[in-house]
């Protein structure tokens, strides 16, 4: 955004202070224009608003080209960074920055850098089982040296991308803690559960995004520990098993009793779930 249309806005939103000389049809464009806008810790920030999800979040506007760049050097080129792709980097930027085109800005920049381009050809022949095993051998450790279950990332990913068949939830009662990680698109990120408090934590590099956490929610559902045998019953058909191919369960948010999917009409699994008793 240029610098002169940013203190324009500063002064409407700390002021109330317009350009002189402009007419009312431009002063209402210009407060319009301010609507999307607030002022937070002193600096201009961006009202993103997401149509599709229904959420919002505030952006730092940035003004100029070098410190665009320099926001772009910081979450692609550097070790945090990490060069990864589009869509990351941009959920990465955007998350945090704005400025009018940059979505495009990103994916011209990411298009133009030297060492995605010399590696692209390099990352398409690996084995995508390699850095599987050398995650699992790792985590193993972990588990070890602490008491955590480990879930392995082969399973993980495939429930996180529900691409599992005929999955079996895992008995993880003796636990405290535990944990597994996910490669999706060549990104790994790490889930861990705590299992005596029912919550779960999601940790991307990048910061998790809303519609991750609510992800993550639905896959510790289906890796949830049950400490009785009444407790692997669903609580509307009485029985373990729902007579389908693959057994989806789904927790009722309040009192946290299990259902089978099909058994309660397919709700929605990125959402909060109620029984009717809660209801």
């Amino acid at each position: 955004m240029e610098p002169e249309m940013a203190k324009q806005l500063m002064d409407v939103k700390i002021h109330d202070r317009y350009p002189e000389g402009i007419t009312s049809k431009q002063r209402y464009v210009i407060k319009r224009r301010a609507d999307n806008f607030i002022i937070k810790d002193g600096e201009l920030h961006y009202i993103c608003r997401r149509r599709k999800k229904r959420s919002e979040h505030v952006a730092k506007v940035i003004t100029t080209a070098e410190e665009a760049n320099s926001v772009f050097v910081e979450f692609h080129c550097s070790s945090i960074g990490g060069h990864f792709g589009v869509e990351k980097t941009q959920s990465a930027i955007i998350s945090r920055y704005y400025w009018p085109g940059i979505q495009e800005d990103i994916r011209k920049w990411i298009a133009q850098c030297p060492e995605c381009q010399a590696k692209r050809a390099v990352i398409k022949e690996k084995m995508e089982y390699e850095p599987i095993q050398i995650v699992n051998s790792y985590l193993a450790n972990v588990g070890n040296s602490t008491g955590a279950a480990i879930v392995d990332a082969y399973t993980m990913t495939a429930v996180w991308q529900e691409t599992h068949r005929h999955f079996r939830r895992l008995d993880l009662s003796k636990h405290d803690v535990a944990a597994g990680a996910v490669c999706h698109n060549r990104h790994w990120t790490l889930i861990i559960m705590y299992i005596k408090e029912r919550r779960s934590l999601f940790v991307d590099p990048f910061g998790a995004t809303e519609q991750q956490i609510r992800h993550c929610k639905t896959v510790t559902r289906k890796l949830s520990v049950f400490s009785d045998d009444l407790a692997q019953l669903c609580r509307a058909c009485g029985e373990e098993s729902s007579g389908a191919d693959t057994d989806n369960w789904i927790e009722c948010t309040t009192c946290g009793l299990w259902y089978h999917t099909i058994c309660v009409h397919h709700p929605p699994e990125d959402e909060d779930y109620l029984c009717k008793a809660c209801q």
